[in-house]
């Protein structure tokens, strides 16, 4: 239950900053069944989520500076990333850290990576953040949880990324 709490509070988290509570509750695969429990653990949550602290996140250009506007120029001439739906998509702007991104309805996020447009993954179940390139140089299987190594196989496999070491031996 904690572990499901954990990840209801991260994507709960995700979900207010972009302004979109109202559709995580329907979206989610058993909020049909579980409404009530979902009600009361957003009730209970939210206030410490410091919500009025998280305006660092916007979709409005005219937030983005001369600075974000350039990268926004740069991620619009690039192709989306494979595996990145293309329903909604619209650029976001972090104010803190000046990236310039590229967010969709199904809360994926495409970030540059040098000179080429990539899904910026989070793991589902620890919430790592990065490119999956990183991601694979930068863990091992045995070091993250089940799920968030599965996903990082899978996410891999989707994008034809050769597997070696014990990424290999652990999609094997």
């Amino acid at each position: 239950m904690r572990q499901i709490l954990s990840t209801l509070f991260i994507r709960l988290r995700a979900l207010i900053r972009m302004g979109n509570i109202s559709r995580f509750i329907v979206s989610t695969p058993s909020a049909r069944h579980d409404a009530p429990l979902i009600g009361r653990i957003v009730a209970r949550v939210a206030p410490y989520l410091r919500i009025s602290d998280m305006d660092y996140y916007t979709e409005n250009l005219a937030e983005f500076g001369s600075r974000g506007r350039s990268m926004a120029a740069e991620l619009l001439s690039q192709p989306l990333p494979d595996g990145f739906s293309d329903d909604g998509v619209r650029l976001a702007f972090n104010k803190n850290s000046g990236f310039v991104f590229l967010v969709n309805d199904d809360y994926q996020c495409a970030m540059m990576n040098g000179d080429r447009l990539e899904i910026f993954h989070s793991t589902p179940y620890d919430g790592i953040e990065g490119f999956l390139s990183d991601l694979l140089e930068e863990n091992e299987p045995g070091d993250l949880h089940r799920e968030d190594a599965e996903y990082l196989i899978q996410c891999a496999e989707n994008e034809g990324l050769e597997l070696t070491g014990e990424w290999l031996a652990c999609a094997g």
